[in-house]
């Protein structure tokens, strides 16, 4: 968010109103709804980074993030990303990077899965979309911590190359969960906030 309750790009309707529809879908269905304006409007009002809003702007953020390496491309400051197929995903070293790996990337549809509740007797199926929101949340609080402790695009050096690639390939991945969580829940995610 920028300055006081204006969001980069106009969208701010768009974006009070995915936050406010994360957090009514965040709540079991067996417990009462909270909404807190002060965690939407961001303008001196708490910072929840469970919210919609957080979740929100870390997918703007990768999605921000992905833009500017393809302008660096058009540009010529660095290669075409190699295919996932040939990279060396050991150059990845950071602890963080392999909990985003594993926890979230190669666990997200176990964890979609999970929050789907199916009976044979009654034909009956309960999707638990708070499942949904809290591995949202929580992608989004990793991610966080992982972003603002390194840097992802680097310098144009042949040699830094094969790790900013690995990065980019994880950070994809993330991006990926993202947007299928949120379309799950039926959120469009945004490009700039």
């Amino acid at each position: 968010m920028v300055g006081k309750g204006v969001v980069a790009g106009g969208n701010l309707e768009e974006v009070v109103i995915a936050a406010i529809k994360f957090e009514l879908l965040s709540v079991s269905s067996r417990n009462m709804v909270k909404v807190r304006m002060s965690d939407i409007e961001g303008a001196g009002g708490v910072q929840d980074n469970q919210s919609g809003v957080f979740v929100l702007y870390n997918c703007a953020r990768l999605r921000a993030l992905m833009r500017n390496y393809e302008v660096a491309v058009k540009q010529g400051c660095y290669p075409q990303l190699p295919d996932v197929g040939t990279m060396d995903f050991s150059t990845l070293t950071d602890q963080s990077e392999w909990l985003l790996l594993w926890e979230f990337v190669s666990q997200y549809s176990t964890k979609i899965q999970e929050s789907v509740v199916f009976s044979a007797e009654t034909l009956w199926t309960q999707i638990q979309s708070n499942k949904v929101c809290d591995v949202l949340a929580r992608l989004a609080r990793e991610f966080s911590s992982f972003y603002s402790s390194v840097r992802i695009l680097q310098e144009p050096k042949d040699y830094l190359f094969p790790h900013m690639f690995a990065r980019l390939h994880l950070i994809s991945a993330v991006q990926e969960v993202f947007e299928h969580g949120l379309g799950l829940l039926g959120l469009t995610p945004q490009d700039l906030m």
